[in-house]
């Protein structure tokens, strides 16, 4: 296990799962960092076998979130294990689809009882929680937002159900076949 983990500055660009895993990881905190492109979600912070607890909590704060590839849209942006492990708040979110249509989180308790459909840890359980989801719930990400922060690399997302070609090209700025 590890403790007090700081990651900080950071870019996290095409992550073959996520851009972010910390499996019993106590107490991280995770700021300024730019998550890009990743092809199953942002980040997992995952503590399977505790029942949760205060030295759990992970702090994402004054982050960039832009979305998974296009095909992973369904996909929540985070997946925690338990809900009450998120301290988050002043991240920003470009995303594919608008805040009332992109899940932010995917979790599997809240204080202390199991939300949304039993399992553990695959795609089809867990609650499924919007940005206002996760405010009303939690208190946490008032100052969080969705929006387009006018990147130098790209001004917009490729839609999701294009041709990898368009997105490989305006995303990634390469030919599919290079």
């Amino acid at each position: 296990a590890t403790t007090d983990l700081l990651v900080e500055n950071c870019v996290m660009i095409n992550g073959m799962g996520t851009g972010l895993t910390l499996v019993r990881c106590y107490a991280p905190v995770v700021r300024h960092c730019v998550f890009y492109n990743n092809f199953i979600r942002a980040a997992d912070i995952i503590h399977w076998d505790l029942a949760w607890d205060p030295k759990t909590v992970a702090t994402f704060s004054h982050n960039l979130v832009c979305d998974t590839i296009p095909q992973k849209t369904h996909n929540p942006l985070f997946r925690f294990a338990h809900l009450d492990s998120l301290c988050s708040d002043h991240n920003g979110y470009f995303t594919r689809t608008g805040p009332s249509e992109r899940h932010m989180v995917q979790a599997y308790n809240f204080r202390g009882k199991g939300i949304g459909p039993p399992g553990r840890g695959d795609w089809t359980s867990g609650e499924r929680l919007l940005l206002e989801d996760v405010q009303r719930l939690t208190g946490q990400e008032k100052g969080s937002f969705f929006g387009n922060p006018g990147m130098r690399v790209v001004s917009e997302l490729v839609p999701s159900g294009r041709m990898s070609a368009e997105w490989w090209k305006t995303e990634m700025r390469r030919d599919e076949a290079s």
